[in-house]
Protein backbone atom coordinates (compact mmCIF):
# COMPACT_ATOMS: atom_id res chain seq x y z
CA UNK A 1 0.00 0.00 0.00
CA UNK A 2 1.35 3.58 -0.65
CA UNK A 3 -0.57 5.77 1.89
CA UNK A 4 -0.43 9.27 2.12
CA UNK A 5 0.45 11.12 5.68
CA UNK A 6 -3.31 11.66 7.09
CA UNK A 7 -2.40 11.99 10.94
CA UNK A 8 0.61 12.21 12.53
CA UNK A 9 2.84 12.50 10.13
CA UNK A 10 2.80 8.79 9.49
CA UNK A 11 1.89 6.44 6.16
CA UNK A 12 -0.90 4.33 7.99
CA UNK A 13 -2.79 5.22 10.90
CA UNK A 14 -5.00 3.16 13.42
CA UNK A 15 -6.35 5.31 15.91
CA UNK A 16 -9.31 4.41 18.93
CA UNK A 17 -10.82 0.97 19.40
CA UNK A 18 -9.46 -0.87 16.24
CA UNK A 19 -8.62 -3.98 18.70
CA UNK A 20 -7.44 -7.10 16.91
CA UNK A 21 -6.86 -5.48 14.05
CA UNK A 22 -4.00 -7.69 11.53
CA UNK A 23 -1.85 -5.64 9.21
CA UNK A 24 -0.61 -8.58 7.24
CA UNK A 25 1.11 -9.31 3.67
CA UNK A 26 1.55 -5.47 3.58
CA UNK A 27 4.33 -3.46 1.91
CA UNK A 28 3.40 0.44 3.25
CA UNK A 29 5.83 2.96 0.99
CA UNK A 30 6.03 6.57 2.02
CA UNK A 31 8.60 7.85 -0.47
CA UNK A 32 8.23 11.96 -0.29
CA UNK A 33 8.29 13.72 2.93
CA UNK A 34 9.36 13.18 6.52
CA UNK A 35 7.15 10.61 7.06
CA UNK A 36 6.83 7.53 10.18
CA UNK A 37 5.11 4.50 9.32
CA UNK A 38 2.63 2.84 11.16
CA UNK A 39 0.70 4.78 13.77
CA UNK A 40 -1.23 3.18 16.47
CA UNK A 41 -2.81 5.04 19.26
CA UNK A 42 -5.69 3.38 21.61
CA UNK A 43 -6.00 -0.21 20.07
CA UNK A 44 -5.28 -3.32 21.80
CA UNK A 45 -4.00 -6.51 19.93
CA UNK A 46 -3.04 -5.41 17.23
CA UNK A 47 -0.64 -7.75 14.85
CA UNK A 48 1.84 -6.27 12.65
CA UNK A 49 3.48 -9.58 10.62
CA UNK A 50 4.93 -10.41 7.01
CA UNK A 51 4.85 -6.96 6.11
CA UNK A 52 7.87 -4.25 4.73
CA UNK A 53 7.58 -1.08 5.97
CA UNK A 54 9.84 1.83 3.97
CA UNK A 55 9.48 4.85 5.22
CA UNK A 56 11.51 7.97 5.47
CA UNK A 57 10.99 8.18 9.58
CA UNK A 58 10.08 6.13 12.11
CA UNK A 59 9.25 2.36 11.57
CA UNK A 60 6.37 2.51 13.95
CA UNK A 61 4.89 5.00 16.94
CA UNK A 62 2.64 3.88 19.67
CA UNK A 63 0.85 5.84 22.21
CA UNK A 64 -1.11 3.57 24.81
CA UNK A 65 -1.04 0.57 22.41
CA UNK A 66 -0.63 -3.07 22.67
CA UNK A 67 1.16 -4.42 19.25
CA UNK A 68 2.72 -7.70 18.48
CA UNK A 69 5.07 -7.91 15.19
CA UNK A 70 6.66 -10.70 13.16
CA UNK A 71 8.76 -10.63 10.35
CA UNK A 72 8.79 -6.92 9.45
CA UNK A 73 11.37 -5.76 6.86
CA UNK A 74 12.51 -2.58 6.59
CA UNK A 75 13.64 -2.16 2.95
CA UNK A 76 11.63 -2.98 -0.63
CA UNK A 77 13.30 -4.44 -3.45
CA UNK A 78 15.09 -2.02 -6.38
CA UNK A 79 12.22 -3.20 -8.72
CA UNK A 80 9.52 -1.92 -7.27
CA UNK A 81 7.15 0.24 -9.41
CA UNK A 82 5.74 2.93 -6.90
CA UNK A 83 5.07 5.03 -9.59
CA UNK A 84 1.73 7.28 -8.55
CA UNK A 85 -1.07 8.72 -10.09
CA UNK A 86 -1.32 8.98 -14.51
CA UNK A 87 2.20 9.96 -15.22
CA UNK A 88 2.87 5.91 -15.91
CA UNK A 89 6.17 6.94 -17.23
CA UNK A 90 8.01 7.87 -13.84
CA UNK A 91 10.90 10.38 -13.26
CA UNK A 92 13.89 9.31 -14.63
CA UNK A 93 15.69 10.15 -11.12
CA UNK A 94 14.08 9.84 -7.24
CA UNK A 95 12.10 13.02 -7.06
CA UNK A 96 12.36 15.64 -4.59
CA UNK A 97 9.10 17.33 -2.92
CA UNK A 98 9.23 20.87 -2.89
CA UNK A 99 6.97 22.93 -0.71
CA UNK A 100 6.03 26.54 -0.22
CA UNK A 101 3.84 27.47 2.29
CA UNK A 102 2.85 30.96 3.12
CA UNK A 103 3.08 33.16 6.45
CA UNK A 104 -0.03 32.73 8.29
CA UNK A 105 -1.11 36.08 8.06
CA UNK A 106 0.26 36.76 4.79
CA UNK A 107 -2.52 37.66 1.61
CA UNK A 108 -2.56 35.62 -1.61
CA UNK A 109 0.47 36.36 -3.43
CA UNK A 110 1.89 34.71 -6.64
CA UNK A 111 5.05 32.63 -6.93
CA UNK A 112 6.87 30.70 -9.79
CA UNK A 113 9.94 28.52 -10.67
CA UNK A 114 11.30 26.79 -13.33
CA UNK A 115 13.12 23.42 -13.27
CA UNK A 116 15.29 21.50 -15.96
CA UNK A 117 13.86 18.33 -15.29
CA UNK A 118 10.41 16.88 -14.75
CA UNK A 119 7.90 18.08 -12.11
CA UNK A 120 4.09 17.28 -10.92
CA UNK A 121 1.51 18.51 -8.75
CA UNK A 122 1.59 16.70 -5.16
CA UNK A 123 -1.74 16.27 -4.23
CA UNK A 124 -1.36 14.17 -1.55
CA UNK A 125 0.23 14.38 2.15
CA UNK A 126 0.87 17.98 3.88
CA UNK A 127 0.28 21.50 1.82
CA UNK A 128 -1.13 19.34 -1.73
CA UNK A 129 -0.88 21.07 -4.78
CA UNK A 130 -4.50 20.96 -6.77
CA UNK A 131 -5.06 22.74 -9.88
CA UNK A 132 -8.80 21.77 -9.84
CA UNK A 133 -9.68 23.69 -6.53
CA UNK A 134 -6.85 26.55 -7.40
CA UNK A 135 -7.13 27.73 -10.83
CA UNK A 136 -3.98 29.94 -10.61
CA UNK A 137 -1.55 26.68 -10.32
CA UNK A 138 -0.25 25.62 -13.95
CA UNK A 139 2.47 23.68 -15.11
CA UNK A 140 4.13 24.70 -18.73
CA UNK A 141 6.20 22.74 -20.59
CA UNK A 142 8.75 25.18 -22.41
CA UNK A 143 10.20 24.86 -25.67
CA UNK A 144 13.64 24.47 -24.80
CA UNK A 145 12.75 21.21 -22.11
CA UNK A 146 12.38 22.53 -19.12
CA UNK A 147 8.96 23.23 -17.25
CA UNK A 148 7.13 26.57 -15.01
CA UNK A 149 5.28 26.57 -12.40
CA UNK A 150 2.85 29.50 -11.40
CA UNK A 151 0.80 29.36 -8.58
CA UNK A 152 -0.93 31.22 -5.92
CA UNK A 153 -1.09 30.77 -1.73
CA UNK A 154 -2.09 32.79 0.81
CA UNK A 155 -1.45 32.65 4.51
CA UNK A 156 -3.70 30.19 6.86
CA UNK A 157 -3.23 30.39 10.47
CA UNK A 158 -5.26 27.23 11.27
CA UNK A 159 -4.01 23.56 12.11
CA UNK A 160 -5.34 21.58 9.01
CA UNK A 161 -2.08 21.66 6.41
CA UNK A 162 -4.82 20.70 3.38
CA UNK A 163 -4.09 25.12 3.04
CA UNK A 164 -1.45 27.68 2.87
CA UNK A 165 0.40 26.25 0.89
CA UNK A 166 1.09 24.52 -2.19
CA UNK A 167 3.54 20.75 -3.23
CA UNK A 168 5.47 19.60 -5.80
CA UNK A 169 7.48 16.67 -7.16
CA UNK A 170 10.43 17.57 -9.28
CA UNK A 171 13.96 15.98 -10.50
CA UNK A 172 16.79 18.27 -12.00
CA UNK A 173 17.82 22.08 -10.77
CA UNK A 174 16.17 25.50 -10.59
CA UNK A 175 16.72 27.92 -13.94
CA UNK A 176 14.47 30.30 -12.00
CA UNK A 177 12.54 30.79 -8.36
CA UNK A 178 10.31 33.78 -7.65
CA UNK A 179 8.31 34.73 -4.52
CA UNK A 180 6.05 37.86 -4.50
CA UNK A 181 5.09 37.49 -0.78
CA UNK A 182 6.31 36.02 2.62
CA UNK A 183 6.52 32.03 2.87
CA UNK A 184 8.68 29.11 3.95
CA UNK A 185 10.22 27.06 1.17
CA UNK A 186 11.40 23.35 2.08
CA UNK A 187 12.91 20.16 -0.40
CA UNK A 188 12.16 16.99 1.26
CA UNK A 189 11.33 18.69 4.43
CA UNK A 190 14.44 21.06 4.54
CA UNK A 191 14.28 24.79 4.68
CA UNK A 192 15.78 26.07 1.64
CA UNK A 193 16.98 29.96 0.58
CA UNK A 194 15.67 30.50 -2.52
CA UNK A 195 18.46 32.59 -3.53
CA UNK A 196 20.88 29.97 -3.59
CA UNK A 197 18.63 27.73 -5.31
CA UNK A 198 19.24 28.63 -8.69
CA UNK A 199 22.84 27.57 -9.94
CA UNK A 200 25.42 29.89 -10.88
CA UNK A 201 29.29 29.61 -11.32
CA UNK A 202 30.14 31.30 -8.73
CA UNK A 203 27.19 30.43 -6.10
CA UNK A 204 29.42 29.21 -3.48
CA UNK A 205 31.23 30.43 -0.65
CA UNK A 206 34.55 29.88 0.74
CA UNK A 207 33.97 29.61 4.42
CA UNK A 208 32.01 27.62 6.81
CA UNK A 209 29.53 30.78 7.33
CA UNK A 210 29.31 31.84 4.16
CA UNK A 211 26.40 31.85 1.55
CA UNK A 212 26.28 28.41 0.92
CA UNK A 213 25.09 25.84 3.69
CA UNK A 214 26.36 22.96 1.21
CA UNK A 215 29.26 21.08 1.18
CA UNK A 216 31.10 19.21 -1.67
CA UNK A 217 28.69 16.78 -1.74
CA UNK A 218 25.99 18.80 -1.82
CA UNK A 219 23.95 17.15 1.18
CA UNK A 220 22.23 19.81 3.09
CA UNK A 221 20.67 19.30 6.77
CA UNK A 222 18.50 20.95 8.75
CA UNK A 223 18.89 21.09 12.77
CA UNK A 224 16.45 22.44 15.40
CA UNK A 225 16.95 23.28 19.14
CA UNK A 226 13.49 23.94 20.74
CA UNK A 227 13.03 24.52 24.14
CA UNK A 228 10.59 22.94 26.54
CA UNK A 229 7.65 25.52 26.72
CA UNK A 230 8.61 26.34 30.96
CA UNK A 231 12.61 26.01 30.44
CA UNK A 232 14.46 29.01 32.28
CA UNK A 233 17.26 29.96 29.53
CA UNK A 234 20.32 27.19 29.31
CA UNK A 235 23.30 26.79 26.42
CA UNK A 236 23.52 24.04 24.06
CA UNK A 237 26.25 23.28 21.59
CA UNK A 238 26.64 20.90 18.56
CA UNK A 239 29.53 20.28 16.61
CA UNK A 240 29.18 19.06 12.41
CA UNK A 241 32.26 18.07 10.23
CA UNK A 242 30.88 20.32 7.32
CA UNK A 243 29.87 23.81 6.78
CA UNK A 244 27.53 25.65 9.12
CA UNK A 245 24.82 28.35 8.62
CA UNK A 246 22.49 29.93 10.90
CA UNK A 247 18.81 29.92 9.74
CA UNK A 248 17.33 33.26 9.94
CA UNK A 249 13.88 32.90 8.22
CA UNK A 250 10.95 30.77 8.55
CA UNK A 251 10.15 28.49 12.55
CA UNK A 252 12.91 28.74 15.34
CA UNK A 253 15.11 31.43 13.20
CA UNK A 254 18.96 31.25 14.88
CA UNK A 255 19.75 35.34 14.83
CA UNK A 256 23.10 35.67 16.24
CA UNK A 257 22.23 40.19 15.87
CA UNK A 258 19.67 39.41 18.27
CA UNK A 259 20.83 36.51 20.77
CA UNK A 260 25.06 37.42 20.91
CA UNK A 261 25.20 33.91 22.43
CA UNK A 262 24.56 32.00 19.41
CA UNK A 263 27.74 31.64 17.50
CA UNK A 264 29.63 29.06 14.93
CA UNK A 265 33.45 28.73 15.85
CA UNK A 266 35.97 26.70 13.02
CA UNK A 267 38.03 24.02 14.98
CA UNK A 268 40.76 24.35 12.15
CA UNK A 269 40.47 20.51 11.87
CA UNK A 270 36.99 20.73 9.48
CA UNK A 271 34.61 20.26 11.84
CA UNK A 272 32.74 23.36 13.22
CA UNK A 273 30.72 24.04 16.42
CA UNK A 274 27.74 25.92 17.11
CA UNK A 275 27.22 27.69 20.53
CA UNK A 276 23.79 29.08 21.62
CA UNK A 277 21.11 29.94 24.06
CA UNK A 278 17.35 29.53 24.07
CA UNK A 279 14.68 29.39 26.51
CA UNK A 280 11.11 28.21 26.83
CA UNK A 281 8.12 29.98 25.48
CA UNK A 282 4.42 29.21 25.88
CA UNK A 283 3.06 31.25 22.81
CA UNK A 284 2.42 30.28 19.09
CA UNK A 285 5.00 32.11 17.62
CA UNK A 286 7.55 29.88 15.77
CA UNK A 287 10.12 32.72 16.13
CA UNK A 288 10.87 32.08 19.65
CA UNK A 289 11.48 29.26 21.79
CA UNK A 290 14.05 28.05 19.84
CA UNK A 291 17.07 28.04 17.14
CA UNK A 292 17.77 26.22 13.84
CA UNK A 293 20.88 25.83 11.46
CA UNK A 294 21.73 24.10 7.95
CA UNK A 295 24.60 22.20 7.73
CA UNK A 296 26.27 19.70 5.48
CA UNK A 297 28.52 16.64 6.38
CA UNK A 298 27.74 14.49 9.16
CA UNK A 299 26.20 15.16 12.79
CA UNK A 300 29.10 14.67 15.48
CA UNK A 301 27.80 15.62 18.63
CA UNK A 302 25.06 17.32 20.39
CA UNK A 303 24.76 18.54 24.10
CA UNK A 304 22.43 20.69 26.35
CA UNK A 305 22.14 21.59 29.37
CA UNK A 306 18.26 22.25 29.85
CA UNK A 307 14.97 20.19 28.90
CA UNK A 308 14.59 20.74 24.94
CA UNK A 309 13.73 18.59 21.71
CA UNK A 310 16.88 18.37 19.33
CA UNK A 311 15.49 18.20 15.34
CA UNK A 312 17.34 16.45 12.67
CA UNK A 313 15.38 17.08 8.96
CA UNK A 314 12.19 17.13 11.25
CA UNK A 315 12.43 13.89 13.27
CA UNK A 316 13.56 14.50 16.93
CA UNK A 317 16.95 12.61 17.97
CA UNK A 318 18.53 11.31 21.64
CA UNK A 319 21.70 14.10 22.09
CA UNK A 320 23.01 11.20 23.85
CA UNK A 321 23.63 9.01 20.38
CA UNK A 322 25.74 12.07 18.98
CA UNK A 323 28.63 12.54 21.48
CA UNK A 324 32.01 14.43 20.27
CA UNK A 325 35.24 12.97 22.33
CA UNK A 326 37.02 15.76 23.83
CA UNK A 327 39.44 16.52 21.48
CA UNK A 328 43.48 15.70 22.47
CA UNK A 329 46.78 17.06 21.74
CA UNK A 330 49.60 14.69 20.54
CA UNK A 331 52.95 16.28 20.35
CA UNK A 332 56.05 15.31 18.64
CA UNK A 333 59.31 16.86 19.76
CA UNK A 334 62.38 16.08 18.30
CA UNK A 335 65.38 15.37 20.96
CA UNK A 336 67.56 18.45 20.54
CA UNK A 337 70.59 17.49 18.44
CA UNK A 338 68.70 15.63 16.46
CA UNK A 339 68.84 15.82 12.58
CA UNK A 340 65.66 15.97 10.60
CA UNK A 341 63.56 13.26 10.72
CA UNK A 342 60.07 11.93 9.73
CA UNK A 343 57.43 10.75 11.82
CA UNK A 344 53.81 9.35 11.33
CA UNK A 345 50.49 8.63 12.93
CA UNK A 346 47.27 7.33 12.18
CA UNK A 347 44.27 8.01 14.34
CA UNK A 348 40.68 7.02 13.73
CA UNK A 349 38.75 10.31 13.71
CA UNK A 350 39.63 13.76 12.80
CA UNK A 351 42.93 15.54 12.95
CA UNK A 352 43.58 19.20 12.67
CA UNK A 353 46.63 21.22 12.88
CA UNK A 354 47.47 23.04 16.21
CA UNK A 355 48.53 26.37 15.32
CA UNK A 356 49.12 27.96 18.40
CA UNK A 357 50.72 27.54 21.76
CA UNK A 358 54.36 25.15 22.11
CA UNK A 359 55.67 23.44 18.92
CA UNK A 360 52.70 24.83 16.47
CA UNK A 361 52.29 22.58 13.45
CA UNK A 362 52.53 24.98 10.30
CA UNK A 363 51.87 23.09 7.33
CA UNK A 364 52.63 26.35 5.42
CA UNK A 365 55.82 26.60 6.84
CA UNK A 366 56.86 23.01 6.84
CA UNK A 367 55.07 21.32 3.31
CA UNK A 368 56.01 18.01 4.67
CA UNK A 369 53.64 18.24 7.38
CA UNK A 370 50.32 16.81 5.65
CA UNK A 371 46.94 15.49 7.13
CA UNK A 372 45.06 12.57 5.10
CA UNK A 373 41.87 10.84 4.86
CA UNK A 374 42.08 7.81 4.30
CA UNK A 375 38.47 6.49 3.52
CA UNK A 376 37.83 4.08 6.32
CA UNK A 377 37.17 6.94 9.14
CA UNK A 378 41.12 6.67 9.90
CA UNK A 379 43.44 10.17 9.21
CA UNK A 380 47.39 9.98 8.96
CA UNK A 381 49.56 12.52 9.47
CA UNK A 382 53.39 12.63 7.86
CA UNK A 383 55.91 15.20 9.23
CA UNK A 384 59.04 16.05 9.67
CA UNK A 385 60.83 17.90 12.68
CA UNK A 386 64.39 18.45 13.44
CA UNK A 387 66.30 19.04 17.27
CA UNK A 388 66.50 22.21 18.13
CA UNK A 389 68.47 23.78 21.53
CA UNK A 390 67.28 26.73 22.31
CA UNK A 391 64.24 27.66 24.60
CA UNK A 392 61.55 29.07 21.84
CA UNK A 393 59.12 26.09 21.81
CA UNK A 394 57.84 27.10 18.35
CA UNK A 395 60.44 24.95 16.55
CA UNK A 396 62.14 21.04 17.56
CA UNK A 397 58.25 19.78 17.28
CA UNK A 398 54.84 19.83 16.06
CA UNK A 399 50.88 19.76 17.54
CA UNK A 400 48.10 18.34 16.13
CA UNK A 401 44.21 17.85 18.12
CA UNK A 402 43.43 14.43 17.59
CA UNK A 403 39.88 12.85 18.01
CA UNK A 404 39.56 9.12 18.50
CA UNK A 405 41.70 6.29 19.46
CA UNK A 406 45.15 6.39 18.03
CA UNK A 407 45.78 3.54 15.96
CA UNK A 408 49.30 3.37 15.25
CA UNK A 409 52.83 5.81 15.69
CA UNK A 410 56.04 5.75 13.59
CA UNK A 411 59.40 7.93 14.50
CA UNK A 412 62.17 7.46 11.93
CA UNK A 413 64.50 9.45 14.34
CA UNK A 414 65.41 10.15 18.39
CA UNK A 415 62.15 11.94 19.31
CA UNK A 416 59.18 12.34 21.86
CA UNK A 417 55.65 11.70 21.31
CA UNK A 418 53.55 13.08 24.08
CA UNK A 419 49.23 12.94 24.83
CA UNK A 420 48.05 15.51 26.81
CA UNK A 421 51.15 15.95 27.91
CA UNK A 422 51.99 12.86 28.94
CA UNK A 423 54.98 10.71 27.50
CA UNK A 424 53.75 7.60 25.17
CA UNK A 425 55.39 4.93 23.51
CA UNK A 426 55.40 4.37 19.51
CA UNK A 427 55.39 0.84 20.29
CA UNK A 428 52.58 0.20 21.93
CA UNK A 429 50.03 1.72 19.36
CA UNK A 430 51.33 -0.69 16.71
CA UNK A 431 48.85 -3.47 17.30
CA UNK A 432 46.03 -3.68 14.79
CA UNK A 433 43.36 -4.89 16.34
CA UNK A 434 41.57 -3.43 19.94
CA UNK A 435 39.76 -5.28 22.12
CA UNK A 436 37.37 -2.92 24.40
CA UNK A 437 35.12 -4.48 27.61
CA UNK A 438 32.72 -1.72 28.94
CA UNK A 439 31.10 -2.17 32.61
CA UNK A 440 27.82 -1.76 33.00
CA UNK A 441 27.30 -1.37 36.31
CA UNK A 442 27.51 -5.17 37.60
CA UNK A 443 30.68 -7.45 37.76
CA UNK A 444 31.59 -9.08 34.46
CA UNK A 445 34.72 -11.03 34.27
CA UNK A 446 36.73 -11.64 31.29
CA UNK A 447 39.92 -14.36 30.14
CA UNK A 448 41.35 -14.75 26.45
CA UNK A 449 44.86 -15.19 24.43
CA UNK A 450 45.74 -14.69 21.32
CA UNK A 451 48.22 -16.43 18.94
CA UNK A 452 50.30 -13.05 18.57
CA UNK A 453 51.34 -10.11 20.75
CA UNK A 454 48.66 -8.78 22.78
CA UNK A 455 49.25 -5.30 25.35
CA UNK A 456 46.92 -2.99 26.76
CA UNK A 457 45.38 -0.08 24.86
CA UNK A 458 46.82 3.05 25.67
CA UNK A 459 43.84 4.68 24.44
CA UNK A 460 41.53 3.48 27.51
CA UNK A 461 42.19 4.91 30.63
CA UNK A 462 41.72 1.64 32.83
CA UNK A 463 44.66 -0.38 33.55
CA UNK A 464 44.09 -4.02 31.89
CA UNK A 465 44.96 -6.81 33.85
CA UNK A 466 47.55 -8.42 32.07
CA UNK A 467 49.08 -11.92 32.32
CA UNK A 468 52.87 -12.12 31.34
CA UNK A 469 52.72 -13.38 27.56
CA UNK A 470 49.61 -13.39 25.05
CA UNK A 471 46.66 -14.00 27.86
CA UNK A 472 44.87 -11.52 29.87
CA UNK A 473 42.01 -12.01 32.13
CA UNK A 474 40.43 -9.33 34.77
CA UNK A 475 36.92 -7.85 35.67
CA UNK A 476 35.49 -4.78 35.06
CA UNK A 477 32.00 -3.07 36.59
CA UNK A 478 31.61 0.87 35.57
CA UNK A 479 34.87 1.11 33.89
CA UNK A 480 36.14 0.47 30.89
CA UNK A 481 39.30 -2.59 29.43
CA UNK A 482 40.93 -2.01 26.50
CA UNK A 483 43.43 -4.26 24.71
CA UNK A 484 45.57 -4.30 21.20
CA UNK A 485 46.74 -7.83 19.61
CA UNK A 486 47.64 -8.91 16.44
CA UNK A 487 47.01 -12.94 15.18
CA UNK A 488 43.54 -14.29 16.18
CA UNK A 489 41.81 -14.75 19.23
CA UNK A 490 42.47 -18.41 20.23
CA UNK A 491 40.07 -18.66 23.62
CA UNK A 492 37.88 -16.37 25.71
CA UNK A 493 35.99 -16.70 28.32
CA UNK A 494 32.82 -14.40 28.88
CA UNK A 495 30.74 -13.95 32.33
CA UNK A 496 28.27 -10.86 32.93
CA UNK A 497 26.57 -7.83 31.22
CA UNK A 498 29.27 -5.45 30.07
CA UNK A 499 29.83 -4.92 26.47
CA UNK A 500 32.68 -6.12 24.18
CA UNK A 501 33.63 -4.59 21.42
CA UNK A 502 36.40 -5.61 18.91
CA UNK A 503 37.73 -3.02 16.49
CA UNK A 504 34.54 -0.81 17.44
CA UNK A 505 31.59 -3.06 16.32
CA UNK A 506 29.43 -4.92 19.45
CA UNK A 507 30.57 -8.22 19.48
CA UNK A 508 28.89 -11.74 20.73
CA UNK A 509 31.92 -12.26 23.63
CA UNK A 510 30.92 -16.09 22.96
CA UNK A 511 31.81 -16.28 19.59
CA UNK A 512 34.92 -14.63 19.60
CA UNK A 513 37.15 -17.66 19.65
CA UNK A 514 35.26 -19.25 16.60
CA UNK A 515 34.60 -18.62 13.20
CA UNK A 516 31.03 -17.31 13.27
CA UNK A 517 30.43 -14.37 12.80
CA UNK A 518 30.57 -12.50 16.22
CA UNK A 519 29.85 -8.93 15.02
CA UNK A 520 26.19 -7.85 16.59
CA UNK A 521 24.88 -6.11 13.20
CA UNK A 522 21.16 -5.09 13.69
CA UNK A 523 20.19 -2.89 16.61
CA UNK A 524 16.45 -1.84 18.16
CA UNK A 525 15.98 0.77 20.42
CA UNK A 526 12.96 2.32 22.50
CA UNK A 527 12.76 5.52 23.69
CA UNK A 528 10.52 6.77 26.61
CA UNK A 529 8.21 9.18 26.51
CA UNK A 530 7.86 9.42 30.62
CA UNK A 531 5.11 6.77 30.67
CA UNK A 532 5.63 3.66 31.53
CA UNK A 533 5.81 1.24 28.49
CA UNK A 534 6.35 -2.98 28.93
CA UNK A 535 8.33 -4.65 25.45
CA UNK A 536 9.11 -7.93 24.55
CA UNK A 537 11.38 -9.22 21.69
CA UNK A 538 12.46 -12.22 19.97
CA UNK A 539 15.67 -12.57 17.93
CA UNK A 540 16.74 -15.45 15.75
CA UNK A 541 20.49 -14.56 16.67
CA UNK A 542 22.40 -13.39 19.66
CA UNK A 543 21.06 -10.65 21.71
CA UNK A 544 23.39 -8.29 24.17
CA UNK A 545 22.05 -4.95 25.96
CA UNK A 546 24.79 -2.37 23.65
CA UNK A 547 25.75 0.21 26.75
CA UNK A 548 26.85 2.32 23.31
CA UNK A 549 22.30 2.95 22.98
CA UNK A 550 21.20 2.92 26.60
CA UNK A 551 21.39 2.15 29.81
CA UNK A 552 21.76 -1.44 31.45
CA UNK A 553 19.17 -1.63 33.82
CA UNK A 554 17.99 -4.92 36.36
CA UNK A 555 14.23 -4.67 34.95
CA UNK A 556 15.66 -5.21 31.81
CA UNK A 557 15.82 -9.01 30.97
CA UNK A 558 17.92 -11.31 28.11
CA UNK A 559 16.65 -15.05 28.18
CA UNK A 560 18.88 -16.60 25.22
CA UNK A 561 16.75 -14.94 22.16
CA UNK A 562 14.16 -13.78 24.17
CA UNK A 563 14.09 -10.03 25.69
CA UNK A 564 11.96 -8.45 27.82
CA UNK A 565 12.05 -5.44 29.49
CA UNK A 566 10.12 -1.92 30.82
CA UNK A 567 11.18 2.10 30.24
CA UNK A 568 9.46 5.14 31.40
CA UNK A 569 11.85 8.03 30.64
CA UNK A 570 14.90 6.26 29.58
CA UNK A 571 16.17 4.72 26.22
CA UNK A 572 16.96 1.20 26.30
CA UNK A 573 19.12 -0.15 23.14
CA UNK A 574 19.90 -3.91 22.20
CA UNK A 575 22.13 -5.57 19.26
CA UNK A 576 21.54 -8.94 17.56
CA UNK A 577 22.20 -11.03 15.14
CA UNK A 578 19.85 -12.12 12.66
CA UNK A 579 16.43 -11.04 12.00
CA UNK A 580 13.70 -9.87 14.61
CA UNK A 581 11.12 -12.59 14.70
CA UNK A 582 8.67 -10.87 16.70
CA UNK A 583 8.27 -7.72 18.92
CA UNK A 584 5.15 -6.72 21.44
CA UNK A 585 5.64 -3.02 22.76
CA UNK A 586 2.63 -2.13 25.62
CA UNK A 587 2.33 1.49 25.81
CA UNK A 588 3.81 4.67 24.43
CA UNK A 589 7.80 4.24 23.89
CA UNK A 590 8.80 5.32 20.42
CA UNK A 591 10.58 2.30 18.22
CA UNK A 592 13.66 2.31 16.33
CA UNK A 593 14.69 -0.47 13.99
CA UNK A 594 18.89 -0.36 12.25
CA UNK A 595 17.59 3.69 12.30
CA UNK A 596 14.09 3.66 11.31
Amino acid sequence: MTSPDQYREAAFVLRDDWDGSVIRNSIIHAPDGDLDGVFIENCSDVTIEDTTIDVTGRATVLENADVTTSNVSYDVSEDTDWSVGDDGDGFENDPSRLQIVAADDADAFEYSFTVDGRVEHATYGDYPSNPDASSGDSIVENDDGTYTVTGVVAGYAGDDKRWGGDSYRFTREFAAFSLDGPAAVTIDGQAVDTAELVSTDDSTGDDGTGDSGTGDDGTEHMLRVIAADDADAFEYSLTVDGRVEHVTDGDYPSNPDVSPGDSIVENGDGTYTVTGVVAGYAGDDKRWGGDSYRFSGELLGVSKEGPADVLLNGDAIDPDEYTVEPDRTLRVIADDDADAFEYNFTVDGPIGHATDGDYPSNPDVSPGDSIVENGDGTYTVTGVVAGYAGDDKRWGGDSYRISGAIVSIGLEGPGTVLVDGETVDPDEYGLPNRLTIIGTGTSSTFEFSVDGELKSDPNVSDDGDLVPGSSVEGTVTDGVKGFRFDGEIAYFQFEGEAGVYLNGQQVEPTLLDTDEDPVLRNWILLEGDGNETEYSFTASGHVRKSPDLGPVEANDVIDGTAVEGVTDDETDGYRFSGGLLSMNVQGSADLRFNGN
